[in-house]
């Protein structure tokens, strides 16, 4: 699971790079944060890369203000499959988020 979030932080910011552009270079992002999309079962992988200020500090952070988070941002599952295609055509996406993923299906 480690391995799995590490390769996600690294994806850098979801909520950021709806700003900039998700295709800028990944190498390019500062380390986020993981967020757990909460909703029906809680699951280890279903989680979206937020840096502090989307994630738990600023004024849209998700955990300060998720209506606002969402009318900016949309919706996690909109976001979590966002990072998933991206990360995908990298070929960056995590295998086994992947397996969960369908199997959650």
């Amino acid at each position: 699971m480690r391995q799995e979030y590490n390769a996600l932080s690294s994806f850098g910011c979801v909520a950021c790079r709806s700003n900039d552009g998700f295709w800028e270079a990944l190498a390019d992002r500062p380390p986020a944060n993981i967020h757990h999309i909460q909703g029906g079962k809680r699951k280890w992988w279903y989680v979206i890369p937020l840096c502090p200020d989307h994630h738990q500090h600023g004024e849209e952070a998700i955990h300060r203000n998720k209506k606002k988070f969402r009318a900016v941002y949309g919706d996690e599952r909109e976001l979590f499959i966002k990072v998933r295609n991206v990360m995908t055509v990298a070929g960056l996406w995590p295998e086994k988020i992947e397996t969960e993923y369908q199997r959650g299906l």
